[in-house]
């Protein structure tokens, strides 16, 4: 059984997304596929597109960045209970439109 769900954060206390969304996206995207393409190597996300990312705690610049990339409206995400917090649910919900999944069986994505 889940647990209710909490209140959305006040966007005032939200932590910020991209500085420029469409270009750090598309950055990120690039990086994403790059890294997909060859396993194995490491790659690092572009320093421009990140460096305004400020994520909520728990998770990373690099999970933030690619969570902002990945998700949108039409993508359902399950949370870890690790990761679960109402401030990173209102976080994805406002910067990617994303809605919760209830269950990792009804998700399209799982972070």
């Amino acid at each position: 059984m889940t647990a209710p769900p909490s209140p959305p954060a006040p966007r005032a206390q939200l932590p910020t997304g991209f500085a420029a969304p469409g270009p750090d996206t598309q950055a990120v995207f690039r990086c994403a596929l790059q890294a997909l393409s060859r396993p194995g190597r490491c790659f690092t996300l572009p320093g421009a597109a990140c460096r305004s990312l400020a994520p909520p705690a728990r998770i990373s610049v690099a999970l933030a960045a690619l969570l902002l990339t990945l998700l949108d409206g039409e993508t359902r995400i399950w949370l870890a209970p690790s990761l679960d917090q109402p401030l990173l649910r209102s976080w994805l919900a406002f910067h990617t439109g994303t809605a919760l999944a209830p269950h990792a069986a009804a998700a399209r994505f799982v972070a």
